[in-house]
């Protein structure tokens, strides 16, 4: 009798795990316990009290069967611990999945409703403008001093005063004079009609010509100086 009684309770229990594992996946089941209490429990709360049936029916009524019977009956206890521990553990991660997508779902949401009707604001477009030309100044240098201590010495060594211009016409095109300069070639010379040659050759090349006005000292005559003056001022 006792045998029979045994296996009623592991029939029951197998039946109330079953009627746990039929409501998680939504089908229904004809059989009813009699505890109407189990209906308002969580899964786990469930599977918790069946785990705590199972381990009451093992300790304290398996024992009493005979050897054989016991084995058998503790293999199936066994068993449907081992169903149970599954099932908690794969209600857990589909618990888990749905919060996970949930939550993704309400950030795609938020995100997607944050933005919505704002105006993007267009970055401001910058135009660097381009770099005014640099003007390169040209910084005239008179002709050195051992290039015009040559030339004096060259317009000393010809006795004709058309062989000493040549010299200055082609250092003019070359090179460029100081008033001082100037006032020195003017001095090699003897005629005034050479000196007033002399300065309308060279005076274009002159870089100081703020100092013009000391060249007109160089003549000695009145109608010389003021056809200098008229070269200075041009």
């Amino acid at each position: 009798m006792k045998k029979y009684f045994i296996l009623f309770l592991i029939v029951t229990v197998s039946m109330i795990w079953a009627q746990n594992t039929s409501a998680q996946f939504g089908f229904s089941s004809s059989v009813q316990v009699s505890d109407t209490s189990n209906s308002k429990l969580t899964n786990d709360e469930r599977i918790e009290q069946i785990m705590e049936n199972l381990n009451v029916l093992q300790y304290s009524y398996l024992k009493k069967l005979d050897k054989s019977d016991y084995k058998d009956a503790v293999k199936l206890v066994e068993e449907i611990k081992a169903l149970l521990g599954k099932e908690s553990v794969q209600e857990e991660v589909t618990t888990q999945v749905s919060t996970q997508n949930e939550t993704a779902q309400s950030v795609n949401i938020n995100m997607n409703f944050g933005d919505f009707g704002v105006p993007k604001e267009e970055e401001p477009v910058v135009t660097q403008q381009a770099a005014p030309p640099v003007k390169q100044v040209v910084v005239n240098e008179p002709m050195d001093n051992g290039s015009f201590n040559n030339l004096i010495s060259q317009i000393r060594s010809e006795s004709f005063s058309e062989d000493q211009m040549r010299y200055i016409r082609t250092a003019s095109k070359n090179y460029y004079f100081s008033v001082n300069q100037v006032g020195q070639l003017i001095d090699e010379f003897t005629f005034s009609e050479d000196k007033i040659d002399c300065l309308r050759i060279t005076y274009p090349k002159v870089i100081d010509k703020e100092n013009g006005f000391n060249l007109i000292g160089r003549y000695t005559f009145e109608d010389e100086k003021e056809q200098a003056e008229q070269i200075i001022n041009q």
